[in-house]
């Protein structure tokens, strides 16, 4: 997960694998199987975040943790 704000002024949540993942300004969430609980993990931590559509697709977030339609 990036520290700074990112894309849309939030957090965002990347899978280790991500080919967008930044490489530095990064907070380990730890290793999670599935989405879920590394969406609850980031959500304990930042208010606002996203999960990249990048990562994996079936994990996409939009804005404020909310899951896409």
């Amino acid at each position: 997960m990036t520290k700074t704000r990112e894309i849309e002024g939030v957090h965002v949540v990347h899978s280790g694998e991500c080919q967008a993942l930044p490489k530095i300004d990064l907070e380990e969430l730890g290793t999670f199987k599935d989405c879920a609980p590394a969406v609850e993990a980031a959500r304990r931590r930042f208010a606002t975040f996203i999960a990249r559509a990048l990562c994996r697709p079936t994990c996409y977030m939009k804005a404020g943790g909310d899951a896409a339609a």
